[in-house]
């Protein structure tokens, strides 16, 4: 999420896709016409045959560790490096929890036990009345692009693996599913509310294209979706061992991205969605308690041109998802997701690009009525902070600014009646 924001945007733009969601308002479950895009334990084929799978059962009700409402903060930190005086600024501001990597996405070396990255989080909690949430990067287990320019294509690690070990040929899906696994026994045992999960490709873009994944993993197309799949439900059995009730936040889940690519006149999900359906059908064949919250960095992106263009957006994206919330109920739910900067003169890297770089909105005070929508539209929501926008959380000087229009953002979204 952090060094490739152009793949997401490209990813994201589909406009026909867009016109498509809209019609299902008049077309019920039309979107899935054509069959066999998924494996056949997937409720997917259930709605691709026009035939909609049994709503999820409801589990029994109980309290929500999250509340009405939660502000994430993702600003890339690692646990061991936050010091005294970033937690002192950290613990002034309105955001409710911060994600934490033990290991970063291009990390490989072995994790750390998990007594050790519990007294870490423990270690935290004492200095501070936030919550911070283990996370864990997909990109552990993707093999790197050959014809790529990744400074890790000569990385002994990532060129092992042909686009995905999804077979655990080379090890490194086991290496992902024991971080997975861990980080998810992490947060149980200090009682945070969950994990936050990034399913970027970073050493490998063309694997987020079903055809292309085959391709380099040598199997046939239906092979590897259903790999994707039993993928998602260990995902599903491992979280559910480690952390029966865990909540956990993915920056996307591409579950709105239906019909990205098309071959021989099958509409397909990026890959990434095969492992989100994967886990969620496990999670109502099994009634797991697990929530998955898909954090829209690619439907919503960070930046939208105007106040309209996110308005559209969020209908889209909740056309889009619709079909996903009869199949899968209070499993799956949407959070809202934007960047905050100081000024345009600011914005560098992908931030001084598309529509973050075309935003009406010229200052942090400007952004203020995005928030609050977000807000009133989603009960849990995150702010990326990056250098590329001029903000630092961190900084005793320039922090308040924010703290300001944030708050000023969850007022106004208060008033008005926030999501519930």
């Amino acid at each position: 999420m952090i060094s490739s924001t152009a793949q997401v945007i490209q990813r994201a733009n589909t406009w026909p896709i867009q016109l498509a969601a809209l019609l299902m308002l008049v077309v019920p479950l039309a979107f899935g016409q054509n069959k066999g895009f998924l494996p056949a334990a997937s409720s997917e084929v259930l709605v691709s045959s026009g035939v909609s799978a049994p709503p999820a059962k409801e589990a029994a009700a109980k309290p929500n560790p999250l509340g009405d409402h939660y502000l994430m903060l993702v600003a890339g930190n690692r646990p061991q490096l936050l010091t005294p005086s970033q937690l002192a600024v950290f613990n002034q501001s309105p955001y409710d929890g911060l994600a934490v990597r033990f290991l970063a996405q291009y990390d490989t070396q072995a994790p750390l036990p998990v007594p050790d990255m519990v007294s870490q989080l423990l270690q935290l909690k004492k200095s501070s009345p936030k919550e911070f949430w283990p996370w864990v990067s997909l990109n552990r287990m993707v093999g790197v692009d050959p014809d790529s320019d990744s400074p890790y294509r000569r990385d002994p690690y990532f060129t092992r693996t042909h686009g995905l070990d999804l077979d655990d040929t080379t090890g490194a899906q086991h290496d992902f599913l024991q971080m997975w696994g861990d980080c998810l026994r992490a947060a149980n045992q200090s009682h945070v509310p969950g994990i936050v999960a990034d399913l970027e490709l970073y050493v490998n873009y063309k694997a987020y294209e079903p055809e292309l994944l085959a391709k380099q993993i040598g199997k046939p197309l239906p092979e590897t979706l259903d790999l994707l799949h039993r993928l998602g439900t260990r995902m599903a059995d491992t979280a559910a061992k480690e952390y029966p009730d865990a909540a956990i936040w993915f920056f996307f889940t591409d579950l709105g991205q239906y019909g990205w690519k098309v071959y021989d006149g099958i509409k397909y999900y990026p890959t990434p969605a095969y492992i989100i359906l994967g886990m969620l059908d496990r999670i109502r064949e099994k009634h797991y308690h697990l929530k998955i919250i898909s954090g829209g960095e690619v439907s919503l992106e960070y930046c939208s041109f105007s106040l309209q263009h996110l308005k559209h957006r969020m209908e889209v994206r909740a056309n889009d998802y619709a079909p996903h919330f009869q199949n899968y109920g209070a499993s799956l739910e949407l959070a809202g997701t934007m960047l905050l900067w100081t000024e345009r003169k600011a914005k560098t890297g992908f931030v001084a690009e598309g529509a973050c770089a075309k935003s009406d909105a010229d200052t942090a005070e400007d952004l203020e009525p995005y928030l609050e929508l977000l807000l009133k539209t989603y009960r849990y929501n995150w702010i990326y902070a990056t250098h590329n926008s001029g903000y630092d959380p961190f900084n005793a000087d320039t922090a308040p600014r924010f703290n300001a229009v944030i708050n000023q953002a969850q007022a106004a979204a208060k008033s008005t009646g926030s999501a519930k």
